[in-house]
């Protein structure tokens, strides 16, 4: 992701009704989030310590419309927890292969990369 400084310093120099960090953070997510389904589930906990369960956040995952560009959101960043139903861990391995986020979820559903976090 990039940010765009310029379009910051508008933002900030507005006057005295300048946006709140809240407001100036959520202009510099990337749109899909808005539609992300994990907002929905804010009980789920899409960030497992090692050897916790992942079932939860992986159904919520799977059924989102924007787990596409979540996944590559993630593959982009190199970010922990679950991201697009996928361990960290099987990001790297994607990330190793040289795969995108479509083909490690083509990989996922032909059963090709396993799950490899605790069920």
């Amino acid at each position: 992701m990039s940010i765009d400084i310029d379009e910051i310093q508008v933002l900030m120099a507005g006057g005295p009704e300048r946006p709140s960090l809240a407001e100036l953070l959520a202009t510099l997510r990337p749109g899909w989030m808005k539609d992300a389904r994990c907002k929905e589930h804010p009980d789920v906990n899409f960030f497992p310590a090692r050897g916790q369960k992942t079932i939860a956040p992986r159904a919520v995952c799977d059924r989102c419309l924007v787990r596409c560009e979540c996944l590559q959101f993630a593959l982009d960043g190199e970010l922990a927890g679950i991201w697009g139903g996928t361990s960290e861990q099987q990001r790297n391995q994607a990330l190793r292969k040289g795969l995108d986020a479509a083909a490690l979820l083509a990989e996922l559903e032909a059963g090709v990369t396993g799950r490899t976090e605790a069920a």
